[in-house]
């Protein structure tokens, strides 16, 4: 079965830099950029994420998430509910 892991990063009211595990979602069907959407979608809604608030996403490369038209991006660019946002193709953090 396809997951699809949803992590936030975000700076705290104490200014740190935060980044947590939302989600880990089971895809129903397949690995689509609509079935990526709408699970992120169901995820951001359940746990009350501020959609305006979103500044960048970071995907990894595959087709189903960084096409420009059916693709997670290109969907979610097309949609007028995300605000204007910055793709990030792959990023590694590193505690150090």
């Amino acid at each position: 079965m396809p997951q699809l892991a949803i992590f936030v990063r975000y700076v705290s009211k104490d200014l740190e830099v935060v980044e947590e595990l939302l989600d880990l979602v089971t895809l129903k069907n397949s690995t689509r950029g609509c079935d990526i959407k709408e699970a992120l979608d169901g995820v951001l809604q359940k746990h009350a994420v501020p959609i305006f608030n979103i500044v960048s996403i970071a995907t990894d490369g595959a087709p189903s998430m960084t096409g420009t038209k059916q693709g997670l991006i290109g969907l979610l660019k097309a949609d007028t509910s995300y605000p204007d946002f910055l793709p990030v193709h792959c990023i590694f953090t590193e505690n150090i």
